[in-house]
């Protein structure tokens, strides 16, 4: 795909990533879903200027309780910090103390 393709991006996590480096795949900072961001932001902003709805959607993914967010967040996270963060959660055991 890296060699047919007229640009292409990979996150910094990728596994083959001397294989894309020589194909000419460019790489963004940072891994898994952070990475991905990062990528389509160059497709949509190649001059690296934000638009005004990106600017939303940073104010958005900042605060809040969103699941979908948290989803993401988690799925960026190890196993074990994952595990972690629920053992320490205290809203993981409301339903033990009625």
């Amino acid at each position: 795909m890296f060699r047919v393709a007229s640009r292409s991006f990979a996150p910094a996590n990728i596994s083959c990533g001397r294989q894309a480096r020589l194909l000419g795949c460019q790489f963004v900072s940072y891994p898994y879903q952070r990475g991905l961001l990062e990528i389509v932001r160059k497709i949509i902003h190649p001059d690296a200027v934000p638009c005004e709805r990106c600017g939303d959607v940073e104010k958005f993914s900042n605060g809040g309780d969103d699941l979908f967010l948290s989803v993401l967040k988690a799925a960026d996270q190890s196993w074990t910090a994952n595990l972690f963060s629920a053992i320490l959660d205290p809203t993981a055991f409301r339903i033990f103390i009625r």
